[in-house]
């Protein structure tokens, strides 16, 4: 079993290195395999006030991290400016740095707050104008 990075996984895969690989990955065609489950994504920070500074501190995963991808292209389609304020592959190491509130992250559902994600929409809203 072997626990890594989409793109690597996909590598391997190619490769014959590996027989099956659970990924996530940008929604393309059915060439890529099934779809066994769908993961929305919310920004979350221990405290919102934080989506005021004028430069975004993101906790981050390092490329090629599908949740970084998007987190990044949904910042620059928003005109947000912001900055890698922690970088961690593990998302242990993420939800670490968010509980000691060093920025804000974007995580599944099921790992994020919802309340966190109205503040948010606030904020991206405000700055565009």
């Amino acid at each position: 079993m072997t626990a890594d990075y989409t793109a690597n996984l996909l590598d391997q895969l190619s490769r014959g290195l590996l027989d099956l690989a659970l990924i996530k990955r940008e929604p393309v065609g059915p060439e890529l395999g099934v779809r066994v489950w769908r993961e929305p994504l919310v920004w979350v920070a221990l405290d919102a006030a934080i989506l005021e500074a004028p430069s975004l501190p993101l906790i981050i995963a390092p490329v090629p991290d599908i949740y970084r991808k998007r987190a990044l292209a949904a910042l620059q389609d928003a005109d947000i400016p912001f900055r890698a304020a922690f970088t961690s592959p593990s998302l242990a190491g993420q939800m670490a740095a968010l509980r000691a509130g060093l920025g804000v992250g974007r995580l599944a559902t099921r790992h994020g707050s919802a309340r966190t994600h109205r503040h948010w929409r606030t904020v991206a809203q405000a700055r565009r104008q």
